[in-house]
């Protein structure tokens, strides 16, 4: 039960839960109570002490729904009833949404001129390893429409990453969208020109001699891997100029860069290129949605590349649209075409 409970949510969302929950056994510390006792009153004063540090740091009230969710999860997971789902949390959970501000999230996304200069200025003869796998990797986000956990899950296997004349197909075995890990491959098309993300991949795993293929036993009639032979996106060593680990014998896996050293890397590179350096991973996917959705891309096809569940997240969080086209939709109108009675 517990590991059908923890298996229900995504690891980055435990991740976004672990600091909650540890605040949250402080606070039964502090007051003597049992973090797992399951006492509505208890878990209205935790909520209502995070609704007024939302207060003080004038932000909305994600914070108290986040939190009332951890709580919920971490009782779930210990296989116990949520206490949040008593009146007295759905109160202070009503009163976050009256009386908090809700903070604008940053709209900000990646333009095609911005990736043109972040590759025309780094990738070039002699380019050192790291700069060409986090150059490319950011291409790939664009114009794959990828979250950076997706491309920390891009495993360079030839059965998981097929290369053709056209097009790169990548299969992703698990994403924010997937928590069954079905699994799906995204296409992602050879469009020619320096910029091309297949070019730029075809690249990458030349100069950084990825090994794409495991050796092999046969186990029961059935042959089997017994190397991994990791992500795309990984650590190479401090001279940058090879990876530091090519394969590993299973089961001890390869790792993926981390988030933080990614950005900090492509922030570095932009303000390199004269990129605006607080460009973030997530601006890629962001970006690469506008410009396909401006560049006339069919909307439905755009949804199901970037394998968004919902149209209202995929519309109003990640599609910026110029005013050009805005004001296009209203000149449809034929008002302006009806003749004046003289």
């Amino acid at each position: 039960m517990v590991t059908s409970a923890r298996l229900s949510r995504a690891e980055s969302t435990w991740r976004l839960y672990d600091p909650i929950i540890r605040k949250w056994a402080e606070f039964c510390n502090r007051s003597g109570n049992n973090p797992l006792g399951g006492d509505p009153l208890v878990a209205a004063a935790f909520l209502t002490e995070v609704r007024l540090d939302a207060e003080r740091r004038m932000i909305g009230p994600q914070a108290v729904e986040r939190a009332s969710a951890a709580l919920s999860a971490f009782h779930e997971w210990a296989g116990r009833p949520s206490p949040c789902a008593a009146n007295l949390c759905a109160g202070v959970r009503e009163v976050a949404r009256r009386t908090l501000t809700p903070t604008q999230r940053s709209t900000d996304v990646a333009t095609p001129d911005e990736i043109s200069k972040l590759v025309e200025y780094h990738i070039r003869e002699g380019v050192d390893l790291l700069t060409r796998m986090v150059v490319t990797s950011a291409v790939l986000a664009f114009c794959g429409l990828l979250r950076f956990d997706d491309l920390q899950h891009i495993l360079v296997h030839t059965d998981l990453l097929r290369i053709y004349a056209d097009r790169v197909e990548i299969f992703l075995f698990k994403s924010k969208t997937d928590q069954h890990c079905k699994g799906a491959f995204v296409t992602i098309g050879r469009i020619g020109g320096p910029c091309c993300p297949v070019h730029l991949l075809e690249q990458l795993l030349t100069a950084g001699r990825y090994q794409r293929t495991p050796r092999t036993v046969t186990r029961g009639g059935t042959e089997v891997d017994i190397e991994d032979v990791g992500p795309l996106l990984r650590a190479v060593n401090q001279r940058r100029d090879q990876l530091v680990e090519v394969v590993t014998r299973l089961p001890i896996t390869v790792d993926a860069m981390s988030y933080s050293e990614f950005r900090t890397s492509l922030q570095t590179l932009c303000k390199e290129a004269g990129v605006r350096h607080n460009l973030c991973p997530h601006d890629l996917r962001r970006g690469g949605a506008t410009a396909l959705v401006q560049g006339g891309a069919d909307r439905v096809e755009v949804q199901k590349l970037g394998r968004w569940r919902s149209n209202g997240v995929f519309e109003f969080a990640y599609v910026r649209e110029d005013g050009d086209r805005r004001r296009a939709v209203t000149a449809r109108l034929p008002l302006g075409r009806i003749p004046r009675e003289t």
